[in-house]
């Protein structure tokens, strides 16, 4: 898949830019992966808050609650909703792909 490798060809050049990063967790979502989706936002998520001290933009942060859709996010092994840029954000229906 091009997006895909795009993708992370990009992320090996610069890790920080959440554009790639995104791609991978859409395309993952696409695929009906989403284990691996919710592990890379996991993954870029930890790296933005070790090197930068900052959080993923809220549209990151909107497509994960997307994927955990009615749960609560603190059922999902590994994510827990204080872990989240915006906690009260509003869980949308379905997966938001961005164009």
């Amino acid at each position: 898949m091009p997006a895909l490798q795009t993708a992370l060809a990009v992320i090996g050049i610069d890790p920080i830019r959440e554009t790639a990063h995104r791609i991978i967790i859409e395309v993952y979502i696409v695929e009906g992966n989403v284990a691996s989706a919710l592990k890379r936002y996991q993954q870029y998520q930890s790296f933005l808050r070790r090197e930068l001290g900052v959080f993923p933009s809220t549209r990151m942060t909107e497509l994960v609650q997307d994927l955990v859709g009615g749960s609560q996010v603190e059922d999902v092994p590994g994510l827990r909703r204080s872990e989240l840029h915006d906690s009260t954000a509003t869980v949308l229906k379905g997966p938001h792909l961005a164009p």
